[in-house]
Order: structure tokens, then sequence, then C-alpha cells
């Protein structure tokens, strides 16, 4: 294993960061954009919202195995393999001729998005100093922030010069010039497994996740109590179980799951997923509150959520610093709490609420989201052993998709059976929309809610040190 870096290396820290904005635009732009792909493609929400949805199953599905390729390959070329995939099925879906085709490239790149943000935390905590770990993961969340921040607008704007294929024409650039950085200067930590790839277990769990988030899909337009969606639920969760059980006793397992034991890294990688749902809910909301009530182009939808974005860019740095002078406990959940207020604040929309209203809300909503997120990342990474770190990283991001791709799934089957509900209610399509949309809000409030008994129990590596020494 090669030397940890002491100081900050800086190119590397662009790369990375260059790249975190880029796959996080693959989602923030997306969700922006699918009212725009239902015109230009002739189709409908619950075909389109595979464009997003099918991304985040797809990584959901090749994270299974990240943990594997990183200890026998190395962190680093698993993340500079996922860069140069994700540029070439950016490529190939510049040529979609129809929907179909352009989900099917979209999830291949999701399978190469899921090893860049799989990677991206094991190389940062086997490959820098400890008391350069959270700053840095406090500089991948700003960056992951400056993505949420503008991506809507990016995508907006050139969606306005070049069309549809403009977020596959970005990805291509910004590979092209992370891919000499990422190779010079990312180092190369392999454990040298031997091990063999069991194909037959990573095809049981990619089918269970598969299965599970395809059944919530298509609950709402099926029946969540139907046939057709329990049926696909218990087998998705059935081919879940298998995979946990083959994988909790295999001596050489893919995935392993034991690191589940660590209840340090269980607590905070729950929490983190939560705070995937709390993120991917306002851009999902305010694209079809802008578009469809406010009659907004998708630039302009983009453009209005820029400065409360910002927040979360500007607010990530800031718990870098005051996480080694503040114990982190307390942080969390007097955020948490406020932000249980503030997403039952954006709940309340209708057609006349002011652009203001929605500004202070959504503003400090990302503000919170980002001075915590690194906080709980490392809560769940700081008191991993290094040799798991391929692991943790790989079953924090399974966990974190998967929060992502449900939440996206379930909110769009929501959304289309509460706007048609409240239509035939006979109420106008600007209202119907609005308390759908309210709805799907008000419903993630009782998801953060959640979380308060598990930030309670949360710790890192610094707040251990600080109580070891107290008790001294």
């Amino acid at each position: 294993m090669e030397e940890v870096f002491n100081k900050p290396p800086k190119n590397l820290i662009i790369a990375l960061s260059l790249t975190a904005i880029m796959t996080t635009i693959n989602v923030t732009a997306f969700t922006i954009l699918l009212p725009e792909y239902m015109a230009i493609f002739k189709t409908d929400l619950l075909t389109v919202q595979w464009l997003s949805t099918g991304y985040t199953v797809a990584q959901c599905m090749i994270v299974l195995v990240v943990g594997y390729f990183a200890d026998k390959y190395s962190a680093r070329n698993v993340y500079i393999a996922g860069v140069v995939l994700f540029a070439l099925f950016s490529l190939i879906s510049c040529f979609a001729n129809n929907i179909y085709f352009l989900i099917v490239f979209r999830m291949l790149a999701g399978c190469a998005g899921g090893m860049i943000s799989s990677a991206s935390p094991t190389i940062i905590y086997q490959s820098f100093a400890e008391k350069l770990q959270l700053q840095t993961m406090a500089y991948f969340t700003m960056a992951g922030g400056l993505g949420v921040a503008f991506g809507p607008a990016v995508a907006g704007f050139l969606e306005g010069i070049i069309g549809w294929r403009c977020v596959y024409i970005f990805n291509i650039v910004i590979a092209a010039v992370v891919i000499y950085p990422l190779w010079k200067y990312t180092p190369k930590l392999v454990h040298g497994v031997n091990k063999k790839l069991d194909y037959k277990s990573f095809f049981v769990g990619a089918a269970g996740t598969f299965l599970l988030l395809f059944s919530l899909s298509y609950g709402a337009q099926w029946g969540w109590l139907s046939l057709k969606t329990l049926g696909f639920l218990a087998l998705g969760i059935a081919c879940l179980a298998l995979f946990i059980l083959i994988e909790w006793r295999s001596e050489e397992p893919i995935l392993n799951v034991r690191i589940l034991l660590n209840r340090y890294f269980r607590r905070g990688a729950a929490m983190y997923g939560v705070a995937a749902i709390a993120l991917v809910v306002s851009p999902f909301v305010m694209s079809f509150y802008f578009q469809k009530v406010w009659s907004y182009s998708v630039l302009q939808a983009g453009e209005a959520i820029i400065i409360p974005s910002l927040a979360m860019a500007v607010a990530s740095p800031i718990s870098g610093k005051v996480a080694f002078k503040v114990p982190v406990k307390p942080i969390i959940l007097a955020f948490y709490v406020m932000l249980i207020g503030i997403t039952y604040m954006l709940g309340q929309l209708t057609p006349q609420t002011t652009l203001l209203y929605i500004m202070i809300w959504l503003t400090l909503r990302y503000a919170v989201i980002g001075v915590t997120e690194p906080l709980i990342a490392n809560c769940a990474f700081s008191l991993v052993d290094q040799e798991l770190m391929s692991h943790a990283s790989s079953m924090n991001s399974w966990i974190r998709y998967m929060c992502n791709a449900l939440a996206l799934a379930v909110f769009t089957g929501i959304l289309n059976e509460k706007n048609a509900s409240y239509i035939s209610a006979g109420q106008a399509p600007e209202i119907a929309m609005c308390n759908a949309l309210n709805d799907i809000t008000l419903y993630s409030v009782l998801v953060i809610v959640l979380c308060i008994p598990i930030a309670f129990s949360l710790k890192d590596k610094q707040s251990l040190q600080k109580s070891s020494k107290t008790q001294k």
C-alpha cells in the first residue's frame, strides 16, 4: 500500500470534484428534463421516468460487485474504468432514436456511474491522512452541491442550444478533462485478493434489486395491494434475502455484508440513505411545479433553483471545519429537526405561492443537507477498518441508491395517482398538480422524522476519541 496523502493533492481533488459534479448532474438534470423528454419522444411519465429510475436501478445493481473489483484491481482502476465507460455510453446515447434505446444506455451509464460513486469514498479514506478525510468528503459534497445547483440550469441552457443530447455531450467533455489527472495522481491501492467472482450470487442480488424497484415503480399504476405488485415485491425481497444469506456465509464474499455488524457504520449508512431521499425530493417536486404550474421552460426552472442549491455547496466545507471543534451528534440532530419544519413549509405550495417564499425555504433546506451530509458520511466511514473500506463504500452506495431509486419510483407513482385523483374530483390542472406535489413533500417529512432516533446513536472517530480522553 502506498503512503497516504498528508497534504491535499489539489489536482486529484479537482478531478474527483469534477467527476462528482458530472454524476450529480446526471441525476438532477434528468429530473428537470423529464417533462421535455415526454414531449420529444411522445411518451408518458411512467415510461420516461426510467431515464432517472433506470439509471439509479443500474447503480444499485453494479455496486454489489464494486467492492470485489476494488479489492482485486484497486479502487483507482475501478474509478477510471467507470469514467471511461460513462463517456462511452454517453456517446452512444447521442444516437438514440427512441426512448427505449435511450433507457437501455442510460442504465449502462448508471452502471458506470455506480462504479465511480462507490469507489470515491474508498479512494478518499484509503489515500488521505485521517486529518484530511472529513475535509475532503466535505469538498466532495460541495461538488455534488454544485451539480445540484447548476445541473438543471446548465441542462436547460444547453438543451436550448444543442437539444436533448446536452447532458450526454457534457459527460463526454468532463470525462476527457479528468481522465489524465485521475490516472496520474490517484494511488493504486490493491489488497491483492485472488477470489473468483461469484456470478450466481451477483445475479441473485441484481435480480432482487431490480424486481424490488420495478414493483414499486408501477405500484401506483397496478395498485399497491394488487397481486402483481405484491408478487414482484415479494420475489425481489426473497432474492435479496438469499443474496445476503449467501454473502454472509461466504468466506470470500463479493460484497461483505458483515460490515453491517459495525454498528457505527450501520447507523451512518442508514442516515446517509435518508439524506438521498431528502435531496431527491426537492428537484423532483420543483421541476414539475415550475414547469407544470408556472409554465416555466426547462432553462427557467433550472435557473430558479441555482441560489438554493448553491447554499448546499457553500455549507458543505463548513462542516469539515466545525466537526473538529463541536460534537457531531448535536449538529445533526438540530439540523434534522430544522429539516422537518423546512420540508413541511415546502409542502404548502399553491399556484399563487411567491418565488421568494420558495427561495427562502429551499435555500434553508439545501443548506441543512450541505452541512449534515459530510458529517453523516464520516460517521459511516471513519470507524471502518481500511481493508473493509471498499465493501463499506459499496454497501453505503447500495443503500443510498436504493433509497434514491425507491423515492423516485414511489413519488412518481404517487404523483400520477394523486394528480389524476384531484383532476377527477374537479380541480383545475394547476391546483391538482400543486396538491399532488404537496402530498409527496409531506410524505417525505415522515421519512425524515424516522431519522431522529438514528441520529441519537451516531458517532465518528473524532467523537469517540474525545469521549475516551474525557473518561481517562
